[in-house]
């Protein structure tokens, strides 16, 4: 197990009984961290602080607090009507987050605030595989589904700015995903996005 990547091996959290795998394999769900207040920083400070990074320190771990908070940000449930932290067209609710590391690929499920892995392959590739998280966007309503991904993705950004973690959105390799990344049916992979802690070049920026 990389320990690298959200410190996978400390801490585990209960997991759920195994469920199949679309990649064959053996799946589990694992519960995340309740989402935090991010260090409390202000708005202003924090679209000041947003930028892209593409340069990531791969060696530094990113913790399952921040990752828990990363994925409320984009997508978590946020009232009790069970709305969203961003906004969807007449509220349908149809896009799928999912996350990917080293360890593979899981889908957020944020009404049990746990992630479900789809898949125990790496499936980053391009710009995805030169970070240790990345996030792709899926979506059901083509019309929408841009709309919606950017709102996920811009609400992430800002949490990522708020730990001072670096983050970019990349669309080169969707394509290439397209038809082998383990979506639910009916869903297309929209765009993806990279985090990790910046290297020291860019932590100077």
């Amino acid at each position: 197990m990389n320990k690298t990547l959200f410190a996978w091996g400390i801490g585990l959290f209960a997991l759920s009984s195994s469920v199949a795998c679309t990649a064959g394999t053996t799946a589990v769900t694992e519960a995340l961290p309740v989402h935090t207040d991010m260090n409390n920083a202000a708005l202003s400070k924090v679209l000041a602080q947003r930028h892209s990074t593409r340069s990531f320190d791969m060696n530094k771990p990113i913790s399952k607090q921040v990752l828990s908070d990363l994925l409320w940000s984009a997508w978590g449930i946020s009232r009790a009507d069970g709305k969203r932290t961003v906004p969807t067209a007449m509220n349908k609710q149809d896009m799928e987050l999912y996350v990917c590391t080293s360890d593979g690929v899981w889908r957020y499920i944020a009404e049990d605030n746990t992630l479900l892995q789809v898949s125990d392959k790496d499936m980053r590739i391009g710009q995805m595989a030169k970070s240790p998280l990345t996030f792709v966007y899926a979506g059901l309503n083509e019309r929408f589904a841009g709309m919606h991904a950017g709102s996920m993705y811009q609400s992430a950004s800002l949490c990522a700015a708020a730990y001072g973690l670096g983050d970019v959105v990349i669309y080169s390799p969707v394509e290439k995903l397209q038809g082998h990344f383990p979506v639910k049916e009916g869903f297309k992979v929209v765009v993806a996005q990279s985090f990790g802690w910046p290297a020291a070049a860019e932590a100077k920026r």
